[in-house]
Order: structure tokens, then C-alpha cells, then sequence
């Protein structure tokens, strides 16, 4: 049973990882990577690492705005 958890756990990254374009790969990696290791807590790894994934890209964005503004 744990074999075939983890087993989708790395095909569930895997394929975010690979949806992702190489823009939002900043933001969203990171807040997947911290999402899935709080979310590993709680044992729902892979509802925490696609919430750290939204929350990291709408960051990245934000951060992005303010740079251009000056």
C-alpha cells in the first residue's frame, strides 16, 4: 500500500512538474516543494504541494508586478 502511495505521489509531481510552463516553474515549484512537505504532515502531500504550487505562482507574479513598477 505505502509502495503504491508514493508511487503516485512521484507520478502526481512528475506530471506537474512537466504541465508547468519554464515562467511559473519559479514560483510554483517552490510553493509546491514547501506545500507537499507541510502537507506531508497531515498526510495530503499532494493537496499541499498544488496549493503551495497556486500560492507560489500568484507571489512570483506579484513580486514580478512590483520589480516592474520600480
Amino acid at each position: 500500500m505505502i509502495v503504491n502511495k508514493h508511487f503516485c505521489y512521484t507520478v502526481v509531481f512528475t506530471l506537474l512538474i512537466a504541465a508547468s510552463p519554464l515562467s511559473y516553474a519559479a514560483g510554483c515549484l517552490k510553493g509546491a516543494a514547501v506545500g507537499a512537505a507541510v502537507g506531508h504532515l497531515k498526510h495530503h502531500a499532494v493537496l499541499g504541494a498544488v496549493g503551495g504550487c497556486v500560492v507560489g505562482h500568484h507571489m512570483a507574479a506579484k513580486d514580478k508586478k512590483e520589480q516592474a513598477k520600480g
